[in-house]
């Protein structure tokens, strides 16, 4: 039972050393950063309170990320995490934006067109191999998407038409009915 709680107790004060985000303010402009092998939104959630505006990801798959930065502004360390994350941020109306750039895009010009052309016309531009379009799946839409991600572009038709988006393994989507 003591040895139990001895261990038990080695955990808790050995906690602090397995935390994956450290941030630390030096003083009025200067932090210190140490983060590693951490989800690129946890990352970003943990810095975003010390940014004079807001951060925005728009990113399909969560990369892992780790920095450390001994003396840096907030907004640097933002530019570290992107870099380390592979990807680009931006500046789009006073909001950080991060995005992945080579990411596939769509355009999408349609007025009361079937559910099917849509996601038809989804599946060629974003390249999915494998559809699977429930039977129930019905409706028509009105969409103008000019040059958005993939990712988000089917977000905005399923939510618009009350439908249901599961992508699996292998490039695999399933759309059905909400």
């Amino acid at each position: 039972m003591k040895r139990a709680l001895a261990v038990l107790v080695l955990a808790f004060v050995a906690l602090p050393a397995l935390a994956t985000v450290s941030l630390r303010r030096l003083d009025a402009d200067h932090i210190s950063v140490n983060i590693r092998d951490e989800r690129l939104s946890v990352a970003v959630e943990a810095i975003a309170p010390m940014l004079a505006r807001g951060v925005r990801v728009f990113v399909g798959d969560q990369p892992l990320v780790s920095v450390h930065e001994t003396r840096t502004t907030p907004a640097a360390a933002l530019r570290a995490i992107a870099r380390a994350a592979k990807l680009q941020l931006f500046d789009e109306n006073g909001v950080w934006v991060i995005r992945d750039v080579s990411e596939l895009r769509l355009t999408l010009d349609v007025k009361d067109a079937d559910v099917h052309e849509i996601l038809a016309s989804m599946k060629q531009q974003c390249r999915i191999k494998n559809l699977i379009i429930d039977p129930k799946v019905q409706g028509e839409g009105t969409f103008v998407l000019h040059s958005v991600p993939c990712r988000t572009a089917f977000d905005v038709v399923t939510e618009t038409l009350s439908l249901k988006l599961v992508t699996y393994e292998n490039n695999v989507v399933e759309v059905s009915p909400r």
